[in-house]
């Protein structure tokens, strides 16, 4: 089975785009309402100043424990299961090979028998393997989900006072962000801060 991989920067990205979304919705009708009176009093509109940060994408992937965890989470599954695939595989290799041994010594009949059993073995086996590839899929997915939530949630919890007008995720060598001014860079804190509160979930019993 292939190996695990979180696809941390488009969730990242859905995520901060949360906050895009929020305020660029919310200044459609500010905006609109400034047009509107600038056109009734004769002079032109003036854009409003806009609060631009970036979060790294990859200094999350690299620094924030929830998505780390996660990552080694699945990867540990991964393992078990590939073990358990590779015992059964040998398994079934192994009966091949006693089945080629003692060939010559059955029956037409007893040699069709043999080999349509080993056939439906290793359809089983096929079936087994897809199935696990695809309960790993579901559990990816599911961590995905709760890592959006966890950094769409903070997000909109930091910007409460509405400070930022856009977000962005940023990836160096990304071809949509040619340039990013390190002073806008929010990375630090908000891998800080999504730490602190996801070392205080680990402690706080579910409801």
């Amino acid at each position: 089975m292939k190996n695990i991989s979180l696809l941390l920067n488009g969730v990242l990205i859905i995520a901060v785009a949360v906050l895009y979304y929020l305020h660029f919705s919310s200044s459609i009708g500010s905006t609109t309402a400034t047009s509107s009176s600038s056109t009734l009093k004769g002079s032109a509109a003036q854009p409003a100043s806009k609060r631009i940060v970036f979060i790294n994408t990859d200094s999350l992937s690299q620094k924030y424990e929830y998505y780390k965890d996660a990552q080694k989470e699945l990867e540990e599954k991964q393992g078990k299961l590939d073990t358990e695939l590779g015992g059964r595989l040998r398994a079934l290799q192994n009966e091949a090979v006693a089945f080629q041994k003692k060939a010559a010594t059955m029956t037409q009949e007893q040699g069709q028998q043999a080999e349509q059993l080993l056939m439906r073995k290793q359809q089983d086996l096929e079936q087994y393997r897809t199935r696990l590839g695809q309960q790993l899929a579901e559990e990816q997915q599911t961590k995905n989900r709760e890592i959006f939530e966890s950094i769409a949630k903070y997000l909109e919890k930091r910007n409460a006072n509405s400070q930022y007008d856009y977000v962005i995720g940023y990836t160096r060598g990304n071809p949509t962000v040619l340039f990013a001014n390190g002073s806008l860079d929010i990375s630090k804190e908000v891998i800080e801060e999504l730490n602190k509160e996801y070392k205080t979930s680990l402690f706080t019993p579910k409801k």
